[in-house]
């Protein structure tokens, strides 16, 4: 797998990741989305923390429940008559899906919907259309990406009501403890996105595709290997999985863009090489 390529990391701070030998990357891969906000968000800690210091590690019924899930309703503009159901990851919600749909089903992003067009299943991602948009693209079943560091963070999971009134399939029961810095990563959106958006750059990485600070591979798939090593020797982590995009950092500096324009680039030069 190329994420065996990656350094081991000693700390992680902002959008910057730090070897053990001491080399920075730049960190374009954000864990997938749930590092949006960085790798330490603002109040995600503390809300653990005050979990934990209440003992509620174990998956009981808490009132972080019902708490997050009207921050929700309150966040996603058009979510009246829909479900959330929270899953222990992303495979058994994917996995609720396909018996609650009757058929397996792929996930998709939400650039892929065609104008006025529908999906059975689609990802949300934050500011992909450059703005603070806090609505849920059209699909019976939507998994939001949120900014909450861990790959071991339960998925969310929002159903449409079905056409013959099906009720949404029941969720997994989820450590309190998550769903605290869940919330604390709802509230992180909500923050950021009150304030003006982060500066991404007008211009385009050579060989991606850009939506708000999302960047989608331009090249052929079988590329991708030798883009990803490239740009890691570069000083630069993007995205292993080439079906899935890389993220422009929430804050670099004017150095760093301009290290990151001529990597881009060198990078995209040697993989029009390979035939």
């Amino acid at each position: 797998m190329i994420e065996a390529e990656l350094p081991r990391i000693g700390r992680a701070r902002g959008y910057r990741l730090y070897g053990l030998d001491g080399r920075r990357y730049l960190d374009f891969w954000q864990a997938d989305g749930r590092a949006l906000l960085g790798h330490r968000p603002a109040g995600a800690a503390s809300a653990v923390k005050a979990a934990v210091d209440r003992g509620l590690w174990a998956e009981l019924p808490s009132v972080w429940n019902g708490r997050l899930e009207r921050s929700l309703a309150r966040y996603f503009q058009n979510s009246a008559g829909r479900s959330f159901r929270w899953f222990a990851s992303e495979e058994r919600a994917l996995a609720a899906a396909s018996r609650l749909l009757g058929r397996p089903v792929e996930q998709a992003e939400p650039w892929s919907l065609p104008e006025g067009g529908r999906a059975e299943l689609v990802r949300w991602r934050p500011w992909w259309r450059g703005s603070d948009d806090r609505r849920l693209p059209p699909a019976a079943v939507v998994l939001p990406v949120l900014p909450f560091p861990a790959a071991f963070a339960p998925q969310l999971a929002v159903f449409e009501a079905g056409p013959a009134g099906e009720a949404a399939p029941a969720g997994d029961a989820v450590s309190p403890l998550l769903l605290a810095g869940l919330a604390a990563a709802l509230a992180g959106l909500e923050a950021f996105g009150a304030k003006a958006l982060p500066d991404w750059p007008a211009w385009r990485l050579r060989g991606f595709e850009r939506r708000g600070p999302y960047l989608s591979a331009a090249y052929a798939p079988e590329k991708h290997a030798a883009v990803f090593a490239r740009l890691l020797k570069a000083g630069f982590v993007i995205n292993p999985d080439p079906r899935r995009p890389s993220i422009l950092p929430g804050e670099w500096s004017a150095g760093e863009k301009q290290l990151a324009e001529r990597a881009f680039a060198a990078a995209m030069e040697e993989a029009d090489a390979i035939r």
